[in-house]
């Protein structure tokens, strides 16, 4: 629902569009966006976007996870099938985790490889869903990887139904049916 660009500035193309004026407010135009489900971005603004960024978080259950864009020696990277998305390999931090242990622990366990090498995080994103009726805010620390293993097996009980190989020149064919947050990491990949 935050929408910026780079150095944060605001990005002005949106779904809907408030300006901030009381907490109270804020919650009844989040609560009317997330009722209706054909909206899929919402811009935010005001004079201080970080004090309106820590209320807007108390509105939701937070969730943090790390995951990874995990390339190969060929310049290609890991990319999952789940739930009937195209998608990267992330998860939830444990307690006492840290990002970057999440991120190559995550990326080990919903591809089936043995070894990782983290070369530095490259972006953040955040995205809300629902677990029940509670709404969740998820934000997510992305880090760009190394990996020599050739042979990658899907986690099925993370309902990962396939993993392969993207190629930066089928790149457009995996943005057509991701989700918004995804696309933001392949962005931040230069992609």
């Amino acid at each position: 629902m935050f929408a910026t660009g780079p150095d944060n500035d605001m990005v002005m193309t949106a779904d809907a569009i408030y300006k901030f004026d009381t907490i109270n407010k804020l919650k009844k135009f989040t609560d009317d966006f997330l009722k209706k489900g054909h909206l899929n971005t919402a811009l935010i603004y005001g004079h201080n976007i970080d004090e309106i960024f820590e209320e807007f978080r108390f509105l939701f259950k937070n969730i943090e996870a790390a995951g990874g864009m995990v390339f190969n020696n060929n310049e290609e990277f890991i990319g999952l099938y789940r739930r009937g998305k195209n998608d990267l390999p992330k998860g939830k931090l444990e307690k006492g985790e840290i990002p970057e242990t999440c991120a190559a622990r995550e990326v080990k366990e919903e591809c089936g490889i043995s070894s990782v090498q983290l070369r530095g995080k490259f972006t953040e994103t955040y995205h809300i869903y629902f677990i029940g009726d509670t709404p969740v805010l998820k934000r997510t620390h992305w880090f760009n990887m190394f990996t020599e293993d050739k042979a990658l097996s899907p986690q099925t009980e993370e309902d990962i139904t396939d993993i392969f190989w993207a190629s930066p020149t089928g790149i457009n064919d995996f943005v057509k049916n991701t989700y918004p947050s995804v696309r933001d990491v392949l962005a931040a990949a230069g992609f």
